[in-house]
């Protein structure tokens, strides 16, 4: 496992790097203006403006990596670094168990569902959308 480690960070970090870079680019243009205007600094436009502003879309960052790192550790496990890849490869195909490599996967399965589900909520107690609600109505 210590050497799937160093290819799993080089996989990992540039594609959230360029998430996040996406997420802070997308920031209101005129939320930004309207704080440089107020004489704030690039330091608190960061710390004020862009990054409370894009915190449900980081934490939706977040859990795409995550995602994507289980997925790449299963298959690094499946090729020799061992983890739940490893023991379905060794104990379930090798062994033509198939009842193992079921279980495996519905593990996978499960822990992804719960880690996205985790996600999302997070990200939507975190989305300020009160004006959006569903039972608000616009009069005319």
């Amino acid at each position: 496992m210590k050497g799937a480690v160093v290819p799993l960070v080089f996989g990992a970090v540039p594609f959230f790097a360029r998430q996040v870079e996406t997420v802070l680019v997308g920031v209101d243009p005129g939320k930004i203006e309207a704080a440089r205007s107020m004489g704030s600094g690039t330091a608190g436009i960061v710390f004020r403006v862009c990054l409370p502003e894009a915190v449900p879309e980081l934490i939706r960052v977040v859990t795409i990596t995550a995602i994507s790192l289980i997925g790449l550790t299963s298959m690094a496990g499946a090729v020799g670094a061992g983890g739940i890849g490893g023991f379905a490869i060794n104990y379930g195909q090798n062994l033509h168990h198939q009842d193992i490599v079921n279980v495996c996967v519905a593990a996978l399965l499960v822990a992804v569902s719960l880690l996205q589900a985790l996600g999302s909520m997070m990200a939507r107690r975190t989305t300020n959308r009160r004006l959006f609600r569903p039972g608000l109505r616009v009069r005319r």
